[in-house]
């Protein structure tokens, strides 16, 4: 389990969002910083990743927006670097992989399932690491990507959890932990 911090630029000071975060007890690395398309070049040494690195921080998710990531390209960051946007489909993985250690695959952005499992496969042959995320989507929209999930690292499908009624036969959710899609959701 994890602590999904998202930090917007808007609102960014470094040391800021771990105010509330550093008071919070868990037993497993356990945080991962969004950063919203951040462009942190000139905001402080190595876009500000070392500050994350004094924290329980285990990867940060997007650090330079989509094509203003090149200078990342064999940069050695202090923990994994995550792609987002900078990876919506499977010829991307290639391009990303000397500026990135993960991909965090959305359906809603790579196209579907087949695409979902070409992303994750290009990415496995590179030695990344692979987290599965969602946009606001219902359980009907979770239940592929829980099948994507059962190859990844970190697991975001808490879509169904913005709604005040997901759909009839949903995912479970209890303690952090989603349920697999049953038949009358899923086949």
């Amino acid at each position: 389990m994890y602590i999904r911090l998202s930090v917007h630029q808007e609102d960014w000071t470094f040391r800021e969002p771990f105010g509330i975060a550093g008071h919070v007890s868990y037993s497993e690395p356990g945080i991962v910083v969004e950063l919203q398309d951040g462009d942190l070049v000139g905001r402080g040494e190595a876009w500000g990743i070392y500050y994350f690195d004094e924290t329980p921080t285990s990867m940060i998710e997007q650090p330079l927006a989509r094509g203003a990531d090149a200078e990342l390209e064999g940069y050695q960051a202090p923990l994994p670097l995550c792609a987002d946007e900078s990876c919506v489909h499977g010829g991307e993985v290639g391009e990303i992989a000397g500026r990135y250690q993960m991909i965090n695959i959305k359906l809603d952005k790579s196209g579907g399932l087949t695409h979902a499992l070409e992303i994750a496969r290009e990415a496995r042959k590179r030695d990344l690491g692979l987290m599965v995320g969602c946009m606001c989507g219902t359980s009907l929209a979770m239940a592929p990507a829980f099948v994507i999930g059962l190859a990844c690292d970190f697991h975001d499908l808490d879509g169904p959890l913005l709604f005040e009624h997901d759909r009839p036969h949903g995912m479970k959710y209890s303690n952090g932990v989603v349920s697999p899609p049953s038949r009358d959701l899923w086949g």
